[in-house]
């Protein structure tokens, strides 16, 4: 079993024992550029496999995002969708996440990062 998949295991586990089953799909920091000073996680869409998908969060909500595995550290973090940005002819320039409520509680440095996902 792959690390990726054993994280997430162990996420859906631990999530479902407070009654909320997490199901978003888990990507790796080594996919991103982390840019400390600004506060800003940034990868391109491509980078992310062809079958990358935006998931829901929770099985009983309609939030979408993903989980980020945090290579060095093995913390996984849960990003919901925030908003898209579109050039003047109305294509899909990036997508920006911020972290959740629940992973702010446990990693308050989150607590202002934004995630960007480039369309390239």
């Amino acid at each position: 079993m792959s690390t990726l998949r054993m994280v997430a295991a162990l996420v859906m586990n631990r999530i479902g024992a407070i009654n909320m089953k997490i199901i978003p799909t888990l990507v790796s920091s080594s996919q991103f550029t982390h840019v400390a000073t600004k506060k800003v996680l940034v990868a391109e869409l491509s980078d992310l496999g062809p079958r990358f998908v935006l998931k829901p969060l929770y099985d009983d909500a309609c939030d979408i995002g993903l989980a980020f595995l945090n290579e060095r550290t093995g913390s996984v973090t849960t990003w919901y969708f925030t908003h898209d940005v579109l050039d003047g002819d109305g294509d899909l320039m990036h997508v920006e996440l911020r972290p959740t409520s629940e992973s702010v509680a446990s990693n308050p440095a989150m607590r202002d990062y934004t995630m960007i996902l480039i369309n390239d």
